[in-house]
């Protein structure tokens, strides 16, 4: 019994090990992934493509940015205390009425906590999972979009909370095109 306490008690401390540094890694790559999104964008407004800027608002909250024949890519933070990554590639985007367009696609994410609280997304846990988003979007000028969207998916999360959730995104946003 004492062993395995010990044994048990040495695995959890390399994982807070773990745990650390991949946090510090994971903020020097948040600085540099968002210092590429800003480059992509302006490297392909330059290159003729269409750029899309704007927020999303509900869960998560926060940038979008969407580059023509490129995936979705959104910054932002969930409700609770935690960052949420994610990029979506649209598998189809179809009219559904004109003005109206609809869009299904697969993307992935990464959710890091930020601490204070007991909710498994919101301590010091890191998550990663893939998601469905499926959303609806209109143009009312010929340089805005106004979309809405649900997410369905599921998180696989590592850290203080260990495990895999079922989990749905709800948002609604405007993007502006250069």
């Amino acid at each position: 019994m004492q062993q395995t306490k010990k044994y048990l008690t040495f695995c959890y401390n390399c994982l807070s090990l773990l745990k650390t540094g991949l946090q510090e890694i994971i903020s020097v790559k948040i600085k540099t992934i968002i210092i590429v999104i800003l480059l992509s964008s302006i490297f392909a407004s330059n290159s003729g493509a269409s750029t899309g800027i704007g927020i999303m608002l509900g869960d998560p909250t926060g940038l979008s940015l969407k580059f023509n024949d490129f995936p979705i890519l959104g910054i932002g933070a969930g409700l609770g205390r935690h960052l949420h990554i994610h990029c979506d590639y649209w598998v189809k985007n179809a009219t559904l009425s004109d003005p109206f367009k609809w869009y299904i696609g697969i993307g992935g994410k990464l959710l890091i906590g930020i601490g204070g609280s007991n909710d498994k997304r919101n301590d010091d846990s890191i998550g990663v999972g893939i998601r469905v988003p499926i959303g609806l979007q209109v143009f009312a000028a010929d340089n805005i979009e106004i979309f809405g969207e649900i997410t369905p998916g599921i998180v696989l999360m590592f850290g203080t909370h260990f495990g895999m959730d079922a989990d749905i995104d709800a948002a609604i946003g405007f993007r502006f095109y250069l």
